[in-house]
């Protein structure tokens, strides 16, 4: 080293030359300066306490920031207001990350209100500073700042206390995939405030997408007349047979047997539910006719074979087509011949000419051979596939 040149920080720091770096502080390059502070820091020697604490004051951002790095490393306890002061009176962010990051090592609780200062900064890494002071000083961040930061993992991990955050921000477009995906990682702490918004559709989806685990509160919501019709959606979707049972109940009494539930238990085809599908049929309610014909179908009950053959009478043409899809569903011979007649109605035609198909009745091979015979070949005719199965199923070549 010349006699009177800038002096080698790194040599300086290599011998533990504590006198030399502190000696470099008051060098005119700003560079040196900062360096010698960084060195200092690295040396973990708290003797240099009062040396960088004097170099806070200095005039250049790096050395400053260099200074309160090196205040945290050597755990200099009397550095905590001073750091304080600096984030209150600074607007440089390479100064006040490296502030934040020394008072996350003093971890003293008089930090806490600066730090808070800090959070929700434009900077991601000024902000990230903050947030690891608060976590290190066992500061609980609240989930309205994570939301705000698209960090949902951190949300997650707050479980029960980010609940009320994550719905709030379920109303925002932007936020919303996020704050759903934590919500159902959450789990059973959300499930209670989000059945009370069952009426909110993007709530409904959180539930729909929990699962079995939302079942049993969404059986408990049919109790309640505002929430019972987006219970009972919801668990028609779930298909869950533990709520067979309490959707059947609410067929007892007319004000809440309505379309919907017949649907929910057409969906989850309850055996028990038939007789009440039966009654539907022939009710006042065109729509729940429809699920009533439509459940007896699936449910392969023989004795609705009748009063299926019975609704194909009378003037609601959808609930003739779906009565006769339904009896071919359950495959009974006895449904032939009434099938065959319906093959006469023209807006019956490709339900019955299914329904006959599907049965495999030699009875109605000829009824469907003349109903393609008297449909000119460019136009299609829904009974052409039926009589080709039934003539193949026969074992009879002739077309």
């Amino acid at each position: 080293m010349a006699l009177f040149g800038p002096p080698d920080i790194e040599k300086l720091a290599a011998a533990r030359n504590l006198r030399g770096l502190v000696r470099a502080l008051k060098r005119r390059e700003h560079k040196l300066r900062a360096a010698a502070a960084k060195a200092l820091g690295e040396l973990e020697d708290p003797r240099a306490e009062q040396a960088l604490l004097a170099a806070l004051g200095d005039e250049h951002t790096q050395v400053v920031a260099a200074a309160a790095s090196a205040l945290g490393k050597i755990h200099a306890t009397a550095a905590v207001e001073p750091l304080i002061a600096l984030i209150s009176s600074e607007t440089e962010p390479q100064t006040l990350e490296a502030a934040a990051r020394a008072l996350a090592r003093l971890g003293d609780e008089r930090a806490v209100d600066a730090l808070s200062g800090l959070l929700g900064s434009d900077l991601p890494s000024l902000n990230k500073a903050a947030e690891d002071a608060l976590l290190a000083l066992g500061r609980g961040i609240g989930a309205e700042h994570w939301i705000e930061r698209r960090n949902f993992e951190r949300c997650v991990e707050l479980g029960e206390q980010a609940v009320q955050p994550l719905i709030v921000a379920l109303q925002s477009e932007p936020l919303r995939s996020g704050a759903g995906a934590a919500l159902v990682r959450i789990g059973e702490p959300a499930l209670e405030p989000l059945l009370a918004l069952l009426d909110q559709p993007h709530c409904a989806e959180i539930l729909r997408r929990m699962g079995a685990k939302a079942v049993e509160g969404l059986i408990s919501a049919l109790h309640d007349q505002r929430l019972r019709p987006h219970a009972v959606v919801l668990l028609a979707q779930l298909g869950d047979q533990r709520a067979a049972g309490p959707l059947l109940e609410l067929l007892d009494d007319p004000a809440t047997a309505t379309a919907e539930v017949y649907q929910a238990l057409a969906l989850l085809r309850h055996g028990p539910a038939a007789g009440h599908f039966v009654k539907a049929l022939h009710g006042d309610d065109p729509a729940i006719a429809l699920w009533a014909a439509r459940a007896l179908g699936e449910l392969g009950d023989p004795s609705a074979i009748g009063p299926l053959i019975e609704a194909l009478q009378g003037d609601d043409r959808e609930l003739h087509a779906e009565a006769a899809r339904s009896l071919g569903r359950l495959g009974d011979q006895r449904a032939v011949e009434s099938l065959i007649r319906a093959l006469q109605k023209p807006y019956l035609e490709e339900a019955a000419a299914w329904a006959l198909g599907e049965i495999g009745d030699e009875r109605a091979l000829e009824p469907l051979r003349a109903v393609v015979e008297q449909t000119p070949e460019h136009i299609f005719c829904p009974a052409r596939e039926p009589y080709e199965r039934l003539l193949e199923q026969l074992g009879d070549t002739e077309k």
